[in-house]
């Protein structure tokens, strides 16, 4: 509206995800070790390694749920605090490297919950929709416009603090019913609100919209 542009003139319309993408996958490689007593639940994040993105706080929250086990995955230059994480016994084999989609999709597939400790995003973060779009729980910070996606406590979780997301991961871990609901509920609102079809269909009917005025 600064530039000009009648603020009724203005629609706001998102980027979707490719759902046929994130089906289960047939076969692949398997990224997480075969459950045991020790480490049964599996947690996963998925970015670019910058601050922002959380990867180092994914580390941090993942490690102080009981019984669980990391797994990250992204490009770019990791910071230092990162890093020096990564070399700690406790991080061993936590770090994939970056994966080509069609290990991602399968990385997804294994893990039990999506976590991503982001903050000062923009928008609709595309590793949310992706981490739904695979049937995962999806836990997130506030942060951005997660709130146009995520219906907390029921597609999906947001959370204002590190620690209340360590909260909500150990209650999702004694609760696996949960976890099946929350997931299925998160793929149906990428089916039904975030596919690349579902989002063509919005942009038509904002279109038209427009047009008529």
């Amino acid at each position: 509206a600064d530039r000009g542009i009648p603020p009724e003139l203005i629609r706001i319309h998102y980027h979707g995800v490719d759902l046929q993408k994130f089906g289960r996958p047939s076969t692949g490689t398997r990224f997480f070790p075969e459950r045991t007593k020790g480490a049964s639940f599996r947690l996963v994040w998925h970015g670019r390694l910058a601050e922002h993105h959380g990867p180092e706080r994914f580390l941090q929250i993942a490690s102080r749920v009981p019984n669980s086990i990391g797994r990250l995955c992204g490009g770019g230059d990791p910071p230092l605090e990162l890093k020096n994480l990564l070399r700690e016994d406790r991080f061993d084999n936590w770090s994939l490297g970056f994966l080509p989609d069609y290990q991602l999709v399968g990385l997804l597939h294994e893990a039990d919950c999506g976590v991503y400790p982001l903050k000062e995003m923009a928008g609709v973060p595309t590793v949310l929709l992706e981490s739904m779009a695979a049937g995962l729980p999806t836990l997130t910070l506030r942060t951005g416009a997660c709130e146009e996606l995520i219906d907390s406590g029921k597609n999906g979780f947001i959370l204002d603090t590190p620690e209340r997301m360590i909260e909500c991961l150990n209650e999702l871990r004694s609760d696996p019913d949960r976890q099946t609901v929350i997931g299925e509920a998160a793929r149906e609102t990428i089916a039904t609100h975030w596919s690349l079809e579902a989002m063509l269909k919005k942009l038509e009917e904002i279109l038209e919209e427009l047009l008529q005025e």
